[in-house]
């Protein structure tokens, strides 16, 4: 429900986004395209929750990461986590400084890296319900009762799946990156 909604309003966006993309030069991203609607002040504004906003989706990113890879490993610390994390995000941050952020085949190498973790994760799935489980683990999960409120965790999924899911705030950069065909 949370990632439907999710999808709903990055597809009421979609048009505003095409529209300022084809029409703006980029050059400076988020703040470029602010400026060209707002004051100075207000498009600083803007650029700073941008800022913001990247800094949120990298936090949420690893130690959403961290913590399934330790919850594979069956590691249960509070302060592995938070290191594990925060090496995440350094190790991340060395290598933009390093100069592979626009990489186009280290880009490649995480897309295809996502792509099959992906099909592994559904088909070992599909494999382990339909032949090992017979749906037991699927009823029992469904059987417990919601941590929150259905609401509360329905905004909090949509929460989390605007932060880490969509790359909204960055939908400039992209736009600016592009070269323009001949």
């Amino acid at each position: 429900v949370s990632l439907l909604l999710v999808s709903g309003v990055l597809k009421l966006y979609q048009g505003v986004y095409s529209e300022n993309g084809q029409a703006l030069p980029f050059n400076g991203g988020v703040y470029t395209a602010a400026l060209n609607s707002l004051t100075k002040p207000k498009a600083c504004i803007c650029a700073c929750f941008s800022i913001m906003s990247y800094i949120a989706t990298c936090v949420m990113s690893a130690s959403s990461g961290v913590l399934y890879f330790l919850g594979f490993l069956n590691v249960d610390s509070d302060e592995v986590y938070m290191a594990s994390a925060i090496a995440v995000i350094i190790a991340v941050g060395l290598l933009y400084i390093w100069g592979i952020s626009e990489s186009a085949t280290v880009a490649l190498v995480i897309f295809c890296a996502h792509v099959t973790l992906l099909v592994t994760l559904v088909l070992s799935s599909a494999v382990r319900i339909i032949f090992f489980d017979d749906f037991e683990l699927i009823t029992a999960a469904f059987a417990q009762p919601l941590p929150y409120p259905w609401w509360q965790c329905i905004l909090y999924g949509f929460a989390s799946g605007m932060l880490g899911i969509t790359g909204f705030e960055t939908s400039c950069n992209y736009i600016e990156e592009q070269v323009s065909p001949p």
